[in-house]
């Protein structure tokens, strides 16, 4: 990312702040292109679909800012960055790469570059090489994209009859998922089709189009290799067929359909049940990928966080062992004498954090006892032990069921990896351990710039993020101070699902104070927006998704029928264009 800098950023650099995303958008569409030319193994094209998806969470929220906002004023300046310019930008490119062709896309940019070498630029310039040389109405497209907030939905329709000899062809619409009223998007259509040798592109500029097939396809992928900005629905019957097609799909489609599922519900497009049935009927003890994997872990990770109740812990757990259980068995545990994938070794801490975390798996604890007792005094040690990667995760399952913790060891640690690993430990246990690293944070003992992994542990915990809350909004001023500001911790209201008490106190003191905070409301807004709509759908899904998990496995795939999951079956109200059946 920061070699991509050199010619994004120094070479040819922004003129202005809006158009920071010509920096860090190129720079991180950049990386995933350099890191899979050298380091194939490691999959960063395909892992773009959860940095993609990342963007689409907050895109669709009130609150979201265009990829090229409006500067004008200082404060504006802390608003820009973020998801918008960073993982949007860089989705928007990838989505214009595959529709325009990489060749193609390639020249238009070395072109760019060469031409506006040492020179503060605008995106104009871009857009102009990029239409001159693809020949394709490019900046059309971008503008769409990046000048408005929000998230195209495509729905893709097939009508035919197998015995019929009369073309046949899909129906491409769109609708907004999220945005501003009244926007519109040109959207560059790509999908794949059983039957069909090649990807199928259209330019969905106005309210629907047709894409011509060779034959009535088996299924049909509305978003081929999930380049595409937008989420996709299919009639039930193609979504069935698309689901029982899922090993046919390559992972970046494979965890995109996890990834979609799970934003359908949370735009009320469908119920939780959908989701629940959809990850029962996939064998994952087929499924290899770390992608595929790590979507279904963070979908579980927000049904824990939305949905899960006492009433449905233990069955969401069995669903949750369903999942993961295939990829433990695979991986096993690790030994420093035997080399393995670094995709295996990052997948394994995924897996075994989730298992203990949703699954309350107390089997994790034990397989990481010996690995825990010896990283505390020894990483290396543990390293030797079990590999370079399980120490933290095996100390920080030990603290959180009980173990005691020296802080002497903490103070002690000699690397910062060490240091961190330790008081995330501390603040994954009982809520005298998330205060007690909040005091160590304010007394200078951790770094400010590493106490964005002990935040990861807080939010992760009702009671967690209650202590947080009351510390932060009593000591606000200090740990803004040494975090390096108040956007650093306006952000953390979208921790907390609805009404939390302790949550609603800490933002009503951030709301006072909005206008003093320099650069704090963009994550104030999007966080506030994000704990409002978690709040919504606990209160609309709970009661269904706790009747799907105590079904029997082997249900009929769909639950629900296309539409909104309050049982009127009605779609989404669009926004520029008419979604029709």
């Amino acid at each position: 990312h920061e070699l991509a800098h050199q010619w994004f950023g120094n070479l040819v650099t922004m003129r202005w702040w809006d158009d920071i995303w010509l920096n860090e958008g190129f720079a991180t569409w950049m990386q995933a292109k350099v890191c899979d030319d050298a380091f194939e193994a490691f999959g960063a094209r395909a892992e773009r679909v959860l940095s993609k998806d990342v963007a689409m969470r907050y895109d669709v929220h009130p609150s979201a800012r265009a990829v090229r906002p409006k500067v004008e004023r200082a404060d504006d300046i802390g608003q820009v960055g973020g998801w918008s310019a960073y993982q949007k930008g860089a989705s928007i490119l990838s989505m214009l790469e595959t529709w325009t062709g990489e060749e193609a896309f390639r020249t238009a940019i070395r072109s760019y570059v060469a031409a506006q070498a040492d020179k503060s630029i605008t995106s104009t310039e871009l857009f102009a090489a990029l239409d001159q040389t693809t020949k394709k109405p490019v900046s059309q497209v971008a503008r769409t994209f990046l000048d408005q907030p929000g998230v195209p939905l495509v729905s893709v329709s097939v009508t035919c009859d197998p015995k019929s000899k009369k073309p046949t062809s899909a129906t491409v619409e769109a609708a907004a998922l999220g945005g501003p009223s009244g926007a519109t998007w040109k959207v560059p259509v790509c999908i794949r089709a059983e039957g069909e040798s090649a990807t199928l592109c259209v330019l969905l500029d106005k309210e629907r189009a047709s894409i011509p097939l060779a034959s009535c396809p088996a299924w049909i992928h509305p978003n081929a290799g999930e380049a595409g900005y937008y989420r996709y629905d299919l009639d039930e019957g193609s979504w069935q067929k698309l689901v029982q097609s899922f090993a046919r799909l390559d992972e970046a489609e494979r965890a995109g359909l996890i990834l979609d599922a799970w934003a359908l519900v949370l735009a009320g497009r469908r119920g939780a049940e959908h989701v629940v049935e959809l990850l029962r009927s996939i064998d994952f003890s087929k499924e290899k990928s770390r992608v595929v994997i790590e979507a279904a872990i963070s979908v579980l990770a927000e049904m824990d966080r939305t949905l899960v109740d006492p009433t449905t812990q233990e069955a969401f757990g069995k669903l949750a062992r369903r999942v993961l259980e295939p990829a433990k068995k695979r991986l096993g545990m690790p030994s420093a004498k035997k080399t393995e994938p670094a995709d295996d070794a990052l997948l394994r801490v995924s897996v075994l954090a989730a298992l203990h975390d949703l699954a309350r798996d107390p089997e994790v604890a034990r397989s990481l006892e010996a690995t825990a007792s010896k990283y505390i005094a020894d990483p290396d040690g543990a390293a030797a032990l079990s590999g370079p990667d399980l120490g933290p995760l095996a100390i920080r399952v030990a603290v959180a069921g009980g173990r005691a913790l020296d802080e002497k060891a903490l103070l002690a640690a000699k690397t910062p990896d060490h240091r961190v690993a330790l008081t995330t430990a501390i603040a994954s246990g009982d809520p005298a351990g998330v205060k007690r690293a909040l005091e160590l944070l304010d007394s200078g003992s951790i770094r400010a710039g590493d106490f964005r992994h002990v935040k990861t542990a807080i939010s992760a915990r009702p009671a967690s993020r209650a202590v947080f809350y009351a510390y932060a909004t009593e000591h606000f001023d200090d740990l803004a101070k040494k975090m390096g500001g108040a956007s650093t911790l306006s952000h953390t209201i979208g921790w907390a699902c609805g009404d939390e008490p302790e949550a609603v106190r800490f933002g009503a003191m951030l709301e006072k104070r909005l206008d003093q905070l320099e650069g704090a409301a963009r994550g104030f807004e999007e966080g506030n927006d994000e704990r409002a709509r978690c709040g919504t759908v606990r209160a609309r899904e709970r009661e269904a998704f706790g009747r799907s998990l105590n079904r029997v496995d082997g249900v009929h795939l769909g639950g629900r029928s296309p539409g909104r999951s309050d049982g009127t079956n009605q779609p989404a109200k669009p926004v520029g264009v008419k979604l029709k059946k």
